[in-house]
């Protein structure tokens, strides 16, 4: 008799040490880290998720969310690609992987990689053809790839699907105030040249007016007030970018703008360029929802 009660202890024992948390809860947690952007307990929480459940395709995306906010992009890129591998059907497994796959290419500058980024953008489009921020990010890999023309269409399109969109018609000033500088036959006409100053400005404006506190629209609604010919207006709003947080404003107030009081010697300025060259060289600052969880 006592062998059997110790035979019964014993399988209990057992039953318990193999039994693991409902795969619900820890998904829970994990969406929780995620919405309240504790990325590294989001990594925590997704690898112990995935420990004990390997083929939660959802647990995949949102560690690669989580990782790629810690700007581990290499381990995004390949918890993405394991979500992609357990559902092809799901868009916001090809976006996000896009979007670590964009940051790896910014990292490299190779045309490769922003080949790679763009075809997951386009594979997510074809899954969800509805959706403003993937043809905003498509056109951003566009223009790396010095294919302008095919970025107006997206932007355009991102614009009728969501007209209030400031990233969209930020995109689509830059877009257009890249071809003012072609070098081509079309640009040689200084026409078109003006046409597309603005058309630039034109944008940049209505993102401006959408996001009034955005440094980065701010700061090249100033560049593109030189363009113009008015550098008043382009150091009144360097002077509001600065104040929003855009370094380059600094500097470029006090290379362009007259009477420009600040407390820098040219060697803290040259420092300062120096810096946001390197700066500029190695981030990476997304456009649209890069955190589709």
């Amino acid at each position: 008799m006592k062998n059997w009660m110790w035979m019964v202890a014993g399988l209990s024992l057992l039953v318990a040490c193999d039994s693991k948390p409902p795969e619900e809860e820890l998904i829970q947690s994990l969406r929780q880290n995620l919405d309240s952007q504790n990325w590294e307990g989001g990594i925590e929480a997704g690898k112990t998720l995935l420990q004990h459940y390997p083929k939660n395709a959802d647990g995949y995306n949102m560690l690669g969310v989580a990782y790629l906010n810690q700007e581990e992009i290499y381990k995004a890129d390949s918890v993405f690609s394991k979500a992609i591998v357990l559902d092809t059907t799901n868009y916001k497994y090809l976006y996000n992987r896009g979007n670590a796959r964009r940051a790896i290419a910014m990292k490299t500058r190779e045309p490769r990689d922003f080949l790679i980024a763009l075809d997951d953008y386009s594979k997510a489009r074809d899954l969800q053809p509805n959706i403003a921020d993937i043809y905003i990010n498509r056109a951003v890999m566009l223009n790396q790839l010095a294919s302008p023309q095919t970025a107006l269409e997206d932007l355009k399109f991102a614009i009728s699907l969501d007209d209030d969109n400031p990233l969209a018609y930020f995109q689509l000033g830059l877009t257009y105030s890249n071809l003012s500088e072609e070098d081509s036959l079309a640009v040689a006409d200084e026409a078109v040249a003006a046409q597309f100053i603005d058309s630039a400005m034109t944008n940049l404006e209505k993102a401006h007016e959408l996001d009034e506190n955005w440094g980065s629209a701010t700061f090249w609604l100033a560049m593109m007030s030189i363009k113009e010919g008015n550098m008043d207006k382009a150091c009144e709003l360097w002077t509001k970018a600065k104040e929003q947080g855009i370094e380059q404003a600094d500097i470029n107030l006090h290379l362009n703008c007259d009477g420009y009081a600040d407390d820098h010697t040219e060697e803290e300025v040259e420092a300062m360029i120096a810096e946001a060259t390197e700066k500029a060289e190695g981030e990476e600052h997304f456009m649209g929802d890069g955190h589709m969880h």
